[in-house]
């Protein structure tokens, strides 16, 4: 196995652990914050500035990245996928991904920054939201969100650009592998 094949292995199995928290999140903010508004009678700007925009860009995010990435691991194996990922078609779809991901980062980033951590209504600090168990939730789930976001952004970012980089490189010498699969481009 070569380096680039076992450095996709690990971004795609890293990226997928840190999905998966990330989505999680997301959920866990959205079910409070739909229990919010149902308990403010639809008003979730009662407690915060903004929208639960950010939560559902993770939860989309989330859900492509589990449908693409076992794709991707799957179809490099020829029993079981008649599609083969080359690194022309590989290199978009993992940047759609990584473009997603920063975004829903961003995204939760600027929603918290609007509530000034959340120093509204009195509340200093997500704790101060005792009374309201969802807002806290909402709170609490926000800055981790951001962090695994934009965790699992910038584990297929660097994967992307260094398989850009050793495209590249070999198609400048002369031997191009756009046209291979990344297990292929190391044989």
């Amino acid at each position: 196995m070569g380096l680039l094949y076992a450095a996709r292995l690990g971004s795609f199995g890293l990226a997928t652990i840190t999905a998966i928290i990330a989505f999680g999140l997301s959920i866990h903010t959205d079910i409070a914050g739909n229990s919010l508004e149902s308990t403010f009678k639809g008003s979730f700007n009662a407690v915060f500035k903004g929208s639960l925009t950010f939560a559902h860009l993770g939860i989309a995010a989330g859900v492509i990245t589990l449908l693409v990435i076992p794709f991707l691991l799957l179809s490099d194996r020829p029993k079981l996928s008649p599609v083969r990922p080359l690194i022309l078609l590989e290199v978009p779809i993992v940047s759609l991904l990584w473009i997603l991901w920063i975004s829903a980062g961003i995204s939760t980033a600027s929603f918290a920054s609007a509530n000034q951590d959340f120093h509204i209504n009195g509340a200093r600090s997500c704790d101060d939201f005792q009374a309201i168990p969802d807002a806290r939730t909402i709170c609490n789930d926000s800055k981790p969100t951001v962090i695994f976001d934009i965790a699992t952004g910038a584990i297929l970012l660097i994967y992307t650009a260094a398989l850009v980089l050793l495209a590249s490189m070999k198609s400048y010498g002369g031997q191009s592998i756009w046209s291979m699969t990344v297990k292929e481009s190391e044989a």
